[in-house]
């Protein structure tokens, strides 16, 4: 068995690659759509989280950072792991907003954030979600990940948080992770899709009349 430093970001990697990679196969998304910015030690400067040799990774430090981002590219996906606490004041919350300036308009938003009360419940957390409405968009899913999953880093606990353009459903998905690549990366993938794609959802709806 290996030892938990040696495990753990592999593990942490894995689970998240296999995610994203099954949502960018459901929705069609291009490899080189996909955009990793990344300020966090949660993965390796190294870690291809997207697993393929196109798709684009950004270091962000600060907000700053993004004035050197082409503003007129635009990704289909984008992959957030903010440092939870920035020296310079830029906090997670408002890396993740500006990033949304870079999304398609059928793009999804996937960042790495600390557990639901500290991104959600909170004063701050609340402004945060009405800021992410005010933009156009909506909090799509938000997926408790396993409590050890960034373990030896931090003990806090995280979350994944999706946000897509609003398409006026007003659902938002939660459920929790565990080390699980098969049939929950598949509920997790649906219930996604279901949410963004409403044509779909009629189609899996039992009450609806062509079922």
């Amino acid at each position: 068995m290996k030892h938990l430093y040696e495990r753990y970001e592999d593990e942490r990697r894995e689970l998240i690659s296999q995610l994203l990679k099954g949502i960018n196969m459901r929705f069609g998304f291009k490899n080189k759509d996909l955009l990793h910015l990344s300020s966090s030690k949660y993965f390796g400067d190294d870690s291809n989280i997207f697993q393929n040799k196109t798709s684009k990774k950004i270091k962000i430090r600060d907000y700053t950072d993004f004035l050197s981002v082409d503003k007129s590219v635009e990704y289909q996906m984008i992959f957030g792991d903010f440092s939870w606490d920035f020296m310079k004041g830029s906090s997670e919350k408002e890396l993740a907003l500006r990033s949304l300036d870079f999304l398609k308009s059928n793009g999804i938003g996937v960042y790495l954030m600390p557990h639901f009360l500290r991104t959600f419940g909170t004063r701050e957390g609340k402004i945060f979600k009405d800021r992410i409405y005010n933009k156009g968009f909506k909090v799509l899913a938000i997926i408790k990940l396993p409590d050890d999953f960034l373990i030896p880093i931090t003990s806090v606990k995280s979350t994944l948080v999706f946000i897509a353009k609003d398409n006026g459903l007003k659902e938002t998905y939660f459920a929790e992770f565990e080390y699980d690549l098969g049939l929950q990366n598949a509920m997790i993938v649906d219930a996604i899709h279901q949410l963004i794609d409403l044509e779909f959802r009629g189609i899996n709806d039992v009450n609806h009349p062509d079922n």
